[in-house]
C-alpha cells in the first residue's frame, strides 16, 4: 500500500527484498520444558491471506515448537512439544477481530493450564491445555516461521516491539 508519496529531483532505484525477516539462529533451548509462556508484539497486516508467522520457533512439520501467526484474518498461539506437529496444541481467534492496515497489540500467554489471546489489552479466546511444551530445534523468526528446515510464511506488513516472556502476564 501507498503510505505516502512526495516529490524525489534525482530518483534512485532501491532494491527490496520481499520476505524479509529477522533470523535469530540462537533462540530458545530447543529442549527447555516451558512452565509459561507469553509472546507478545504489535503489528499492522497488509495482507490477512494465508497463515503468516509473527514470532516463531516453528518449523513444519518436525520441529513444531511455540509461535504466534496469523491465518487468514486470526490469531494463532501454538504451543508445540517441539517435536512433530500435533493440532491440538495450536488454538486461535474468532474471524473478523484483525483488519488490515490497522495496528493491534497482540499477546498470547500460557499459564500451564490455560492459554489466551489478547487483542489490544482484552482477552478474545481461551483455551484448556495443560502439555508438555518446549521450543523445538530450529531457528526463533520474527515475520515468519520454517517449513521443512527453510524460512517461509512470510509475514505481510508491519511488526513492532517483539518480546516472549518465560511466564505468563496478565
Amino acid at each position: 500500500p501507498v503510505l505516502k508519496t512526495f516529490q524525489v529531483e534525482k530518483p534512485q532505484s532501491q532494491s527490496i527484498h520481499p520476505g524479509s525477516y529477522v533470523h535469530v539462529p540462537k533462540g530458545l533451548p530447543a529442549n527447555r520444558r516451558l512452565s509459561q509462556l507469553t509472546m507478545e508484539c504489535w503489528i499492522r497486516p497488509f495482507n490477512l491471506n494465508g497463515w503468516q508467522g509473527l514470532i516463531t520457533q516453528h518449523d513444519y512439520p518436525m520441529s513444531s515448537g511455540i509461535g504466534l501467526f496469523l491465518q487468514n484474518g486470526r490469531i494463532e498461539f501454538l504451543t508445540g512439544s517441539g517435536g512433530e506437529f500435533d493440532a491440538v496444541s495450536i488454538h486461535q481467534t474468532p474471524p473478523g477481530l484483525i483488519k488490515a492496515q490497522q495496528w493491534y497489540h497482540v499477546v498470547a500467554t500460557w499459564d500451564g493450564k490455560k492459554k489466551k489471546i489478547y487483542i489490544d489489552g482484552k482477552v478474545v479466546a481461551e483455551f484448556p491445555f495443560v502439555g508438555v511444551v518446549r521450543p523445538g530445534q530450529t531457528t526463533l523468526r520474527i515475520g515468519a516461521y520454517g517449513t521443512k528446515g527453510l524460512a517461509s510464511n512470510f509475514y505481510n506488513g508491519d511488526i513492532a516491539m517483539g518480546a516472549l516472556y518465560d511466564r505468563a502476564l496478565d
